[in-house]
């Protein structure tokens, strides 16, 4: 398969600049649109009459439908530009990672986080509520995401937190969605399962690090007890407890445990239809003295081996996520670059990114706001993006990536592309294979 070139002409309509086209030795073809997220797939006989310029009334409809041929007159950039100000700047979000404790009962060697014992008193609580509360009028959804540390270590403030947000959005008619993000070891009982359906938290991240003896030397207690078996019982709780409900699982991908990632697939294929499963690279960080588990087989191409993941997965029947795969328009690299984001550490310090929590990072407080001697940082990440970067904005890809991450951007004097880049016929497979099963 490969990316090669599509010329169609049909007047008053030019093709997108945001097209890939992409060919399979069969015959068969996909296009493939950044923009709009886009995918349509051609059979041999109609890849050939798309090369010959003959294209049937309803294959032209298509095209235009899907914003594979948009008028003469249309200027993407200029539009997208514009949408993207808009969104980062007027958000109806208020979308916040609370974080009851940077505590946590695991090890994992090349976690990104510098642990600490700090956990929320009640009173940075009832700090929190009222902050939140005077930021409510101005949004529609508050989304609340459990973050940490491990935030299971302290239910009880999410109990407590969650129940009268949920009674304040109520009263101010604002939705309220709740989600955590959890190393998944404490998911044990069926009283932890209640308790997010009591605390409306619909979305649960859990991680994995490959199959059971890479997973448990890589992601152990401190005591130094492996997690796996224990992860796949709770696993199974949670979906047998929420038919209804997905399940999303990470798996940190390192040179130690690519190879064993199919042994894990078989211990979770009994409830996969549960599930929603991505892959990440486990990368290099501060906390970890900067090692480097995933070097090898990351090598020159980090996407490749992402991908053959996640067709592996696929082939399984299971559904696999990828960051950038969202079929509607998009606006940021992640959650950070949101104007409503903000991470809340268990002092109450305010982040603009999900990354840093070290209070030499906060831009304020849950007390005074916005500190003054802060504002200079606040508003420059905020206001920091890719359109006044020549590079990404001839890119084919940045509807995709919206210039990559803002802190490395800040930090580095440069953008850094994503994996996808390299192997963007990889990626639109990907996108066709799932495709193909309906996922």
């Amino acid at each position: 398969m490969q990316i090669s070139n599509l010329n169609i002409s049909i007047t008053g309509y030019k093709l997108s600049y945001y097209n890939f086209f992409l060919t399979y030795e069969s015959g068969e073809s996909v296009i493939f649109n950044s923009l709009y997220r886009s995918l349509l797939a051609f059979n041999p006989e109609e890849t050939y009459n798309l090369h010959l310029g003959q294209i049937s009334e309803v294959c032209k409809n298509e095209l235009i439908d899907n914003h594979i041929l948009i008028p003469n007159d249309w200027d993407e950039l200029t539009c997208y530009e514009e949408a993207f100000t808009n969104a980062n700047n007027h958000s109806e979000v208020l979308s916040l990672a609370i974080m009851p404790t940077l505590a946590c009962n695991c090890a994992c060697p090349y976690c990104f986080e510098r642990k600490t014992s700090a956990k929320m008193d009640q009173q940075t609580e009832q700090d929190i509520l009222d902050w939140i509360v005077q930021q409510l009028p101005a949004y529609k959804v508050l989304s609340v995401d459990w973050f940490g540390g491990e935030p299971l270590l302290h239910k009880d403030i999410i109990q407590r937190m969650s129940q009268q947000l949920i009674s304040k959005c109520k009263e101010f008619g604002v939705i309220y969605t709740g989600a955590i993000t959890t190393n998944g070891v404490l998911m044990n009982n069926q009283k932890v399962i209640d308790m997010f359906k009591d605390c409306q938290i619909n979305n649960v991240q859990i991680t994995f690090d490959g199959g059971q003896s890479a997973h448990d030397a890589q992601k152990f207690l401190n005591n130094g007890r492996g997690t796996y078996l224990q992860l796949l019982k709770n696993a199974k709780l949670f979906s047998e407890s929420n038919p209804n409900l997905k399940l999303r699982v990470r798996v940190n991908v390192s040179d130690a445990n690519y190879h064993t990632i199919d042994a894990l697939l078989h211990d979770l294929e009994p409830f996969k239809n549960n599930i929603v499963i991505f892959f990440r690279w486990v990368y290099a960080n501060g906390a970890s003295n900067w090692t480097n588990y995933s070097e090898r087989e990351k090598g020159n191409n980090p996407y490749k081996g992402i991908y053959l993941l996640q067709k592996s997965a696929l082939e399984k029947g299971f559904a696999v996520d990828d960051q950038y795969d969202k079929p509607q328009l998009r606006f940021s690299h992640c959650e950070a670059d949101s104007q409503g984001f903000y991470t809340i550490d268990p002092l109450g310090n305010l982040y603009v990114c999900v990354h840093e929590y070290d209070a030499k990072y906060a831009v304020g407080n849950v007390k005074q706001g916005v500190l003054e001697d802060k504002l200079e940082d606040y508003i420059n990440f905020r206001q920091t993006n890719a359109f006044i970067d020549q590079e990404c904005r001839q890119c084919k890809l940045l509807p995709m990536c919206n210039g990559g991450c803002r802190r490395y951007r800040i930090n580095h004097k440069k953008h850094l592309c994503i994996d996808e880049k390299q192997s963007i016929e990889l990626y639109i497979d990907m996108l066709y294979q799932k495709s193909l099963l309906n996922l």
